[in-house]
């Protein structure tokens, strides 16, 4: 099989130019490129409830994040409630932070209705 190295689309051996990248094909599958990502804090919440909430209205735009719990949720796994002083961070892609931010916004609007 022969891929294009652009869009990696695989092809059959007759096959000499990807019709979509106009690239030439090479023998073998391409190496994945690793994403180099800043990732950078969206919001510190002090309910995992709500940065479940956070996470999951990210997610559904198609914005990637991570959730990073204090020693005492991450360890005891306390999901359903908060310890006093207790944090999660949700982390956002740089490139995201501003999509990211908008919908944060509108959450706390829909919160505090």
């Amino acid at each position: 099989m022969s891929y294009c190295p652009e869009c990696r689309y695989e092809f059959e051996e007759d096959v000499k130019t990807c019709p979509d990248c106009k690239m030439e094909l090479m023998a073998g599958k391409p190496v994945e490129k690793p994403v180099d990502r800043k990732w950078v804090i969206l919001e510190k919440m002090t309910s995992s409830v709500m940065a479940d909430m956070l996470k999951e209205a990210l997610e559904e735009n198609e914005i990637n994040c991570l959730e990073k719990s204090d020693m005492f949720h991450s360890a005891f796994a306390m999901e359903s409630t908060s310890i006093a002083g207790g944090t999660v961070e949700i982390l956002v892609p740089a490139d995201q932070l501003n999509k990211a931010k908008n919908i944060l916004v509108q959450i706390n609007n829909r919160v505090t209705e």
